[in-house]
């Protein structure tokens, strides 16, 4: 191109390189962070696992310790509710704003550390601020653990403490901070994606048209190297977590567009890599076809550890850590480092155990399903539409007559494959933008067709990847020709459901679902179509340049009709059916 358009190419940034040649699976597992999970713990289960003090073990020794501990708790609990002033508001000139404040309160807080017996004398039923009782003693049951936990469990094991220095120093912060660090790797993710997706190409020439030129010429070539290809599974209908960073991975790895719906992805790019990235994604859903969504991992799964002293005390983890672990767990890892209260530990699956490394204490784990009923109640309220999550979209009563309707027609239109489809459901859209851009085309043919019939109900069976686009957008003349243009590059639509069900107009997916649109079209006057023709013909009989609303394959008793207006067809209802 340099050569034959005399311009200058620079490609310095052109930059995108694979990733490396590495398992898919383990790289998205060690990108997952550590998070940290808040666990809630019973009064002696803190004192077991924590401290490691035996339950009801309360001797004089400990019972005089966690006295004192109210005591220091009242205090604060004074301190933090001071009674007003009698000199009234504070002077805010007399304020010192250029000393440090915090020096001269350290040197106050020392010499009353020096003074004990101020503290003894303290009256707590006299304090400003009266602690509830049940709330004081478990604060100080909680204070003296963590310090006994400090003077009785000091490790000597150089590993444990390196590796809880490192957890701590890494992990240590709230949930909330979690979930910040979380989004931005994500988001840190996406952008390398786009960044992998994209190549710049400067181009200096001397005169525009010859931008031009190489800009078209540009085009053909990438266009000549771009392919598509589809891969149905059912496991795309629910990925979990994991299972959707090992996707961004793989757009990541071969620079390619992954778009998924329902049960089948479809992946674009240049041929080469698109192949390769196929291998990759069946590899991934091969591999992970055993994993849940987070959400039915809480439903299915529990995974309980038990207390010291106490092995018919199960005691379950939290639901978002019983989804870490599991994930885990299904990964076969031997062993996974996990964070909670900020207490670095480690969970050993070979063993079945979780090890605190900070006091060193280890405690037996265990996983468990759920019953089989519970599973089978779960399974049958969920929602198998691919529009559960649209607004504009809701399902139609089976024990409504509204539904018996839909159905009987069509079965009415179904002909020969009558006892051979079953209808799973019916969903009724509600696009108010859709539905106002249609009456107005209905009111404007309506003026202008010579037919007193100018609406029909037809049927349009599609593929389970183009179900949202038409549900949002309608009717697309630009999907023309994937199935047939024998009467014309429009959007046919079938007067019987027989010939929509068919698998070259709606292909099964991978649960064998297939999708057929019921629409009201405006057929208006209407002719023979040819396949040549991208818009309605002129009619040949009118005086001015008039064209019909629509064409189809023969006048007297048509079998298809070919709108070439987007607006002329307003999606009503879709049913979801099978093939028995």
């Amino acid at each position: 191109m340099t050569a034959k358009f005399e311009v200058y190419i620079d490609m310095a940034k052109v930059h995108w390189e694979p990733l490396e040649d590495g398992d898919i699976l383990e790289l998205a597992w060690k990108m997952t962070t550590c998070q940290n999970f808040q666990r809630s713990f019973s009064a002696n289960s803190v004192q077991d696992f924590t401290a490691g003090v035996p339950n009801g073990r309360t001797d004089a020794h400990t019972s005089a310790r966690i006295e004192e501990a109210k005591k220091i708790l009242a205090v604060i609990g004074s301190d933090l509710n001071p009674q007003p002033s009698s000199l009234g508001a504070t002077d805010i000139e007399s304020v010192d704003l250029y000393s440090d404040q915090s020096r001269d309160t350290s040197a106050v807080a020392e010499e009353e550390d020096d003074q004990p017996q101020s503290l003894q004398a303290h009256d707590l039923q006299s304090s400003s601020a009266p602690m509830n009782a049940c709330s004081l003693d478990e604060d100080a049951s909680l204070l003296l653990a963590i310090q006994m936990s400090m003077e009785l469990n000091q490790r000597s094991d150089a590993e444990d403490i390196q590796k809880a220095l490192e957890l701590s120093r890494s992990d240590s912060m709230p949930n909330q901070e979690n979930t910040q660090l979380e989004r931005a790797f994500d988001m840190s993710l996406e952008d390398a994606i786009k960044s992998a997706n994209k190549a710049e190409i400067c181009v200096f020439a001397n005169y525009n048209h010859d931008l031009v030129r190489v800009d078209i010429a540009l085009g053909k070539k990438v266009g000549l190297r771009q392919c598509e290809e589809k891969v149905e599974n059912k496991n795309l209908r629910k990925l979990s977590s994991h299972q959707k960073r090992c996707i961004e991975l793989i757009k990541r790895k071969h620079a390619v567009e992954i778009s998924i719906q329902g049960t089948t992805a479809v992946l674009s790019g240049f041929k080469e890599h698109v192949s390769e990235a196929v291998v990759d994604l069946k590899n991934v859903l091969r591999r992970t076809e055993s994993m849940m969504m987070d959400a039915e991992i809480v439903k299915t799964v529990q995974w309980v550890w038990y207390e010291q002293g106490s092995s018919s005390k199960a005691i379950p983890y939290p639901p978002d850590a019983t989804v870490f672990i599991e994930n885990a767990w299904k990964m076969k890892q031997k062993k996974t480092d996990i964070l909670f209260n900020n207490q670095p530990c480690s969970i050993d699956f070979e063993k079945m155990e979780e090890h605190s490394l900070a006091s060193g204490k280890t405690v037996p784990i265990k996983r468990k399903m759920l019953s089989t009923e519970d599973l089978y109640m779960d399974g049958a309220d969920e929602d198998c539409s691919l529009l559960s999550s649209m607004p504009e979209v809701c399902p139609v009563d089976e024990d409504s007559d509204e539904f018996e309707n839909v159905v009987k027609d069509f079965y009415d239109t179904l002909q020969d494959s009558h006892n051979k489809i079953r209808i799973i459901k019916v969903d009724k859209l509600m696009n108010k933008l859709l539905h106002d851009q249609y009456r107005l085309k209905k009111v404007s043919i309506e003026c202008s067709s010579s037919e007193a019939q100018v609406e029909r109900t037809l049927y349009h069976g599609t593929s389970e990847t183009s179900v949202k686009e038409i549900c949002i957008h309608g009717f697309n003349r630009s999907f023309c020709g994937k199935n047939a243009t024998v009467y014309g590059q429009g959007v046919y639509f079938a007067v019987n459901g027989s010939l929509s069900v068919s698998d070259t107009y709606s292909p099964p997916n991978a649960d064998g679902h297939k999708f057929i649109f019921v629409a009201r079209v405006l057929t208006g006057d209407f002719t023979v179509g040819k396949y040549d023709y991208k818009t309605a013909p002129l009619k040949e009989s009118s005086g001015v340049p008039v064209r019909y609303h629509s064409v189809t394959d023969q006048i007297n008793s048509p079998t298809l009709f070919v709108i070439f207006n987007d607006t002329q067809a307003y999606p009503q209802y879709l049913i979801t059916c099978k093939k028995i």
